[in-house]
């Protein structure tokens, strides 16, 4: 996997790891990550930030993980917002 991207794109939010729970690399495509928290959807890496806030995955989210996946999903999601607010001042 292309690591400097990955990494860029969705871990550097990602305080306390929880992300890399269910936002793993495509073997395949370096350039591919998937969500097994959404049935192995795959997607290029540049869109995980993206991905984690689609209602979908919300959804699969509440369903596997329950009230506290949610919160750790709300926490990482502020955390992806206040960095792209801070960036762009």
């Amino acid at each position: 996997m292309h690591l400097t991207q990955f990494s860029d794109n969705i871990f550097k939010n990602d305080k306390d790891g929880y992300t890399k729970t269910f936002i793993l690399e495509d073997k395949e495509n370096k350039y591919q990550c998937y969500c097994t928290l959404c049935d192995g959807e795959s997607f290029y890496v540049q869109y995980a930030t993206k991905h984690v806030q689609i209602e979908k995955h919300r959804k699969n989210t509440d369903a596997v993980q329950g009230k506290r996946g949610l919160d750790k999903l709300d926490k990482f999601i502020k955390s992806i917002n206040e960095g792209k607010t801070a960036g762009d001042a």
